[in-house]
C-alpha cells in the first residue's frame, strides 16, 4: 500500500484530510479507526504532499477557519474587562472566513459590543459555549457540510444576544434566526461551506477515474451515510436522463445500486477497447460469488447489486 492508496481509502469513507503548518488533519476524528491512525503515521509524509498538490485551498479551507475563529473567541475572553466586553479601535482587522473575507474581529466585536450595551451582558461563559459548539467534533457540534443545523443556549436571551455572533460565523451558507431558546441555522446556498453531498460526489468521480472505463464488476465506493449515497445515484441517475448522443449510450452500459452507505458500479454492456461481453458475463457471476461468500449477501441481492 503507498500514501495515495491510503488518501483515497480515507477519501472513500467520507474522511477529510489537510495539511497545516506541515502537519496532517484529518476530520471526523470520531470515525478514524486504529488501523487508520497507523496509516497516517506510517504515510505521513506521501499524504502531506498528497493534500497540498490535490485542492490545497479546498482542502485547508476549514482549519484556517477554523485557527482564525479560534484566535477570535480568545480575544473575546482576554478582553472581558469589569464583566463587560471592551476592544481597540486600532485592533488589527483579522479575517473570520479566511477565503471569503466578509466579516472581520472588528465587526463581530462591535456587534458584541453593542449586544453588551443594548442587552443583558454577553458572558465568557456564553462566548465559551458558542466556540465548543463551532468547533467541536461530537455529534452536537455545528457541521459546515449539513444543511441545517441547531445551536442550543441557556434562554431566549442568551439566544437573541448570541444570534448576530452565528449569522458572522455562517454566513452566508446559512440563514439563521431564533427559536425559543435556541438558534436555527438553514442552508440557503453553497458557496464557501460544501454540502456532504458535494464532498461524497466529488470522492466518487475520482474513485471512478482510478477504476478506469472498464471497473470490474461490483466495484464499490464507501460514501459518508446512506443518504448521501442514494444522493449520487440520483444524481448519476439525473445526468443520465439529461445526456444526448453517445454520451448517453455509454451511461446506459453501466449498472449503479446502493446497499447501505455503499455504491456498487458494474459494466454490464460491451464497451469499445473493453472486455467482450462474455468476460463481462463471467466477471459479474464471479462477483455474485463474491458478495455471497465474502460480504454475506443473499442471492438475490447479490444479483441486483450487479444488475441481473
Amino acid at each position: 500500500m503507498n500514501a495515495e492508496e491510503v488518501y483515497m481509502q480515507l477519501q472513500n469513507k467520507g474522511l477529510r484530510l489537510s495539511c497545516v503548518k506541515g502537519k496532517i488533519r484529518v476530520w471526523p476524528k470520531d470515525k478514524i479507526s486504529e488501523r487508520e491512525h497507523e496509516l497516517l503515521k506510517n504515510f505521513k509524509d506521501g499524504l502531506i504532499q498528497l493534500t497540498q498538490f490535490r485542492h490545497p485551498s479546498k482542502e485547508n479551507e476549514y482549519y484556517e477557519l477554523h485557527e482564525h475563529g479560534e484566535e477570535f473567541f480568545h480575544e473575546l475572553k482576554k478582553r472581558k474587562t469589569n464583566k463587560s466586553f471592551s476592544f481597540d479601535k486600532d485592533k488589527k482587522v483579522i479575517q473570520v472566513h479566511n477565503v471569503h473575507q466578509v466579516h472581520s474581529l472588528n465587526v463581530l466585536a462591535e456587534n458584541t459590543k453593542k449586544f453588551s450595551e443594548e442587552n443583558e451582558k454577553v458572558s465568557s461563559v456564553e462566548v465559551r459555549q458558542l466556540g465548543a459548539w463551532f468547533f467541536g467534533e461530537t455529534e452536537q457540534s455545528f457541521d459546515p457540510h449539513s444543511d441545517q443545523a441547531v445551536y442550543q443556549t441557556r434562554s431566549r436571551q442568551s439566544a437573541e444576544r448570541m444570534l448576530n455572533l452565528v449569522r458572522d460565523l455562517t454566513w452566508p451558507d446559512f440563514k439563521a434566526f431564533v427559536v425559543d431558546s435556541s438558534i436555527t441555522l438553514k442552508r440557503v446556498k453553497e458557496k464557501y461551506y460544501q454540502r456532504r453531498t458535494t464532498i461524497d460526489w466529488q470522492n466518487f468521480i475520482s474513485w471512478w477515474e482510478k477504476c478506469g472505463d472498464y471497473p470490474q464488476a461490483a466495484s464499490m465506493f464507501e460514501s459518508y451515510s446512506e443518504k448521501t449515497a442514494q444522493e449520487i445515484i440520483i444524481k448519476w441517475n439525473d445526468i443520465k436522463q439529461r445526456a444526448k448522443g453517445r454520451f448517453s449510450e455509454n451511461f446506459s452500459k453501466y449498472w449503479l445500486k446502493r446497499y447501505m452507505n455503499k455504491v456498487f458500479v458494474t459494466q454490464i454492456s460491451f464497451i469499445e477497447g473493453g472486455p467482450d461481453e462474455k468476460k463481462i458475463k463471467e466477471s459479474r457471476l464471479d462477483a455474485v460469488q463474491r458478495l455471497i461468500h465474502e460480504d454475506g449477501l443473499s442471492k438475490s441481492l447479490a444479483r441486483k447489486i450487479v444488475g441481473f
